[in-house]
């Protein structure tokens, strides 16, 4: 074939920059790989931790804090979890762990775990001990608040066992001096003291200008939002808990005809598949 494109205007000057810069310029096929590096980096597909406290929250609640065994933790948004790996000779199984501590904290990672859950991983992590390895994927998640757009009145309600993601993003924005918010807090509970961090969240509550309500299973009604909110319909709304339950508290916030879009739904899971290709 002809190489008839040796006939435009200017074709050998064009040529000679070419050759310039293949000597002159960066070689970039020494870049290779360098993107999936930093992805790596702030989103690595393991994290290798190994538990550097342990605090007892109360009779059957421990707060963990997790430590990096390379020094480096990924960054991560108020609100997102993490997904822990269980697999051993009994149980392959994983879960989403919600990270508890303020996302400016970076040399750990706290999160909570219950003795009184049911799932294989809950189980496990709640018998851990100091110096404990573990191994998680993540952050993920997109239960996160954006003050730019999503507004200053925001409504929390989750069940007793899912308060630590609330905590995570309520601190956070007290941390970023965001006072002006309007901030309530409604937990579902039969026994207010076993919610997790009820101490925490209640100091909040006690010494700024957020509303914190426990309330009981069933009682999350129409009714009682408006006993509880002044003019409710106003509020954006982040609902944590099983599917039936926050499907069952969104047909009482439907009720006030807002947006649904104004409605921030999450579904903590388990799964016990085969993990060891995940």
């Amino acid at each position: 074939m002809k190489e008839f494109y040796k006939n435009f205007d200017h074709y050998y000057d064009f040529e000679g920059e070419l050759q310039d810069h293949l000597k002159l310029a960066k070689d970039h096929r020494a870049d290779k790989g360098e993107i999936e590096r930093t992805v790596n980096l702030y989103h690595p597909k393991k994290i290798a931790y190994k538990v550097s406290q342990i605090q007892q929250e109360n009779d059957t609640v421990k707060a963990l804090c997790l430590e990096s065994v390379t020094g480096y933790l990924p960054p991560f948004i108020a609100g997102q979890f993490i997904l822990v790996n269980i697999v051993n000779e009994q149980t392959k199984a994983t879960k989403a762990v919600y990270l508890a501590s303020s996302p400016a904290q970076r040399d750990h990672y706290e999160i909570t775990v219950s003795a009184n859950a049911t799932d294989p991983v809950s189980k496990y992590l709640y018998h851990l001990k100091v110096g404990d390895p573990l191994t998680s994927s993540g952050p993920f998640g997109e239960f996160t608040y954006n003050n730019a757009y999503q507004g200053e009145n925001l409504v929390f309600v989750g069940t007793q066992d899912n308060t630590a993601p609330i905590k995570s993003i309520v601190t956070d924005q007290l941390e970023r001096g965001r006072d002006n918010l309007n901030i309530h807090m409604i937990v579902i509970t039969n026994d207010e003291g076993s919610a997790l961090y009820h101490n925490e969240l209640k100091t909040l509550a006690n010494t700024t200008n957020i509303n914190l309500n426990f309330i009981s299973p069933n009682t999350f009604t129409l009714q009682a939002l408006q006993t509880l909110i002044n003019v409710p319909e106003k509020y954006r709304y982040f609902l944590i808990g099983t599917n039936d339950e926050t499907e069952a508290w969104k047909t009482e916030i439907n009720k006030l005809e807002i947006k649904s879009n104004h409605i921030r739904v999450e579904n903590p899971y388990v799964s016990q598949k085969d993990l060891l290709n995940a």
